[in-house]
């Protein structure tokens, strides 16, 4: 009985850990504030604001702050994918989930210059 109980409440835990991940999502503003970026728990990208100042900097100093505030978004949603692991407490589930989420994310933070997302 207990071990039926335990399974349970382990597929309980690991359901409340997807739940939040699907929820899941990340948001940077450019250290000045003029652009400010979301992405969603894939990763893609699902909000750009940019500020009138952002368009007198010109264009590569408007790419560079979108860009590493893209990378910025990604890393903190990388921050809350782990804290949704580590809050659902769904031991190997939760392991693999958080090592398939981190490899999918490996690409697009090296693509934009951040490197691997497990040395943070």
């Amino acid at each position: 009985m207990t071990e039926e109980r335990d399974a349970a409440e382990q597929i309980v835990r690991i359901e409340g850990m997807r739940q939040a991940i699907a929820s899941s999502g990340g948001v940077a503003r450019s250290a000045d504030g003029s652009v400010r970026v979301r992405v969603g728990p894939g990763g893609l990208l699902e909000q750009l604001e940019i500020s009138p100042r952002a368009v007198t900097l010109g264009p590569r100093a408007v790419s560079k702050l979108i860009v590493d505030t893209l990378r910025e978004a990604l890393v903190a949603l990388e921050q809350n994918v782990v804290s949704a692991v580590a809050e659902a407490d769904a031991g190997a589930a939760g392991t693999q989930t958080l090592a398939e989420f981190r490899r999918g994310l490996s690409g697009p933070l090296t693509a934009l210059g951040g490197g691997d997302s497990q040395t943070r």
